[in-house]
């Protein structure tokens, strides 16, 4: 958990966050200009997704540790909190039911974190030393996009030139960034430390 938790969390981070920060050129260039409107609502649910991402290995933990039936109250819980906000929202349209589903999934973030914790045999404030140091480099990440999305403002370029120029800028300064911090800074995650059968996940 020290180890992979922490990498999901890398390898996830980015590509959302990412998203949210390209909502508008990803859904130009995908379905158009008519449909910028859309981007708000694809940057929410982008980050609901990373919101969810370490809820996902949650089933197989608990299956491993044979404490797979304290995930049913949990679910049923998380799913009913999900599905009040929707009827709650709904007559608001449908980025209120987006911004509720956020809420639901920071929601189902803390219950998974709970039961990882008591049940599955997980460290999360370990987990969240080793990952602290990706806020750095996602930092970097949004900088490079945000700023590059300003300078090209300035020009006529085509919209999947753009997406892709910050795409590309963005990847490049994240992955650079993450090795100035695993080479300076001691990621020591991302050495892989051998591990016996017998270690916790």
């Amino acid at each position: 958990g020290a180890s992979f938790f922490p990498v999901l969390i890398a390898v996830a981070a980015p590509v959302y966050l990412g998203l949210a920060v390209v909502s508008e050129s990803f859904v130009e260039v995908a379905l158009g200009e008519a449909w910028k409107p859309a981007a708000l609502l694809v940057g929410v649910l982008a980050a609901k997704q990373l919101l969810l991402v370490t809820s996902y290995p949650t089933e197989p933990l608990l299956a491993v540790r044979g404490k797979l039936k304290a995930l049913a109250p949990i679910s049923l819980f998380n799913a009913l909190v999900s599905v009040g906000l929707i009827i709650l929202l709904s007559p608001f349209g449908v980025v209120a039911v987006a911004l509720g589903q956020c809420v639901a999934a920071a929601i189902a973030l803390a219950t998974s974190i709970w039961v990882q914790q008591r049940h599955g045999g997980l460290n999360w404030w370990e987990i969240a030393r080793n990952s602290a140091l990706l806020l750095f480099a996602l930092g970097a990440m949004l900088v490079a996009i945000l700023y590059l999305g300003r300078v090209t403002s300035f020009f006529e370029l085509r919209p999947t030139f753009v997406f892709l120029l910050q795409v590309g800028v963005g990847a490049i300064t994240y992955l650079a960034a993450v090795f100035a911090l695993w080479r300076f800074a001691g990621l020591a995650w991302l050495h892989w430390p051998t591990r016996s059968i017998d270690d916790p996940v």
